[in-house]
């Protein structure tokens, strides 16, 4: 029984042997067959690339040609001659001879205060204050405070006081001939009315400070004689 085992082993061990050996000759006849069915061709580079269609010129070396400059034409010079040149410093000779010749003289009323000199024709000196009574004072500057009380008494002033009254006709007198001016009294006619009477206030104020006070009238005894005093 042992000695049939061994020999169905080693026939087994045997057949696949053989099954190998086979079909590695079948694997190589195949690949023979596929080589000849299909005969790999080597391609030539440049018919893969294409033929370069490149050529190389060479450009025909231009000969330089002799140019001729024209010389210039002699123009007068910009900068004044040594010559001409003054010096920076007088001398004290020249100055001692200035002086000697009898000097500068004064210029007539050069001692006087502008204030105090005449004008042309012997018109008297102008006065800024007539000159500025009836009309507004100079602009010195609105605050945002003062504009936005102007506005709410364009609006409406029925509550207010007189103080405020005379602050808005100060704003709007200094704000007249403005775009935000323009803007308040356009399309309004009471509000443009209201604005007018805010100002008027104000330079009716104005007027009565700018105004001087009439003097003081001397009230004279009936009894008075002078000899009671000599």
């Amino acid at each position: 029984m042992t000695t049939f085992i061994t020999l169905c082993v080693v026939g087994y061990l045997l057949w696949t042997a053989a099954y190998l050996l086979y079909e590695r000759h079948e694997r190589r006849k195949r690949q023979r067959e596929s080589e000849e069915t299909l005969p790999r061709k080597v391609a030539d580079a440049e018919d893969i690339l294409g033929k370069s269609t490149f050529s190389l010129c060479h450009s025909t070396p231009q000969v330089p040609e002799k140019t001729e400059t024209v010389k210039p034409e002699s123009e007068a010079g910009t900068f004044a001659t040594e010559s001409e040149r003054y010096p920076k410093v007088v001398s004290a000779d020249e100055l001692d001879a200035l002086f000697a010749e009898g000097g500068l003289e004064p210029v007539e009323g050069q001692d006087e205060p502008m204030e105090y000199r005449e004008t042309d024709a012997g018109e008297p000196p102008i006065d800024e204050d007539e000159m500025l009574e009836g009309y507004a004072p100079k602009a010195t500057g609105l605050r945002f405070e003062d504009m936005g009380l102007a506005v709410r008494m364009a609006m409406d002033d029925s509550t207010a006081t007189e103080a405020e009254r005379q602050q808005a006709g100060r704003a709007l007198a200094e704000l007249k001939g403005t775009p935000m001016f323009d803007q308040l009294t356009a399309g309004d006619a009471e509000r443009e009315r209201r604005i007018a009477s805010l100002i008027e206030l104000h330079l009716a104020d104005y007027r009565r400070i700018r105004q001087p006070e009439p003097p003081a009238e001397s009230i004279v005894p009936g009894d008075f004689s002078i000899d009671d005093i000599v």
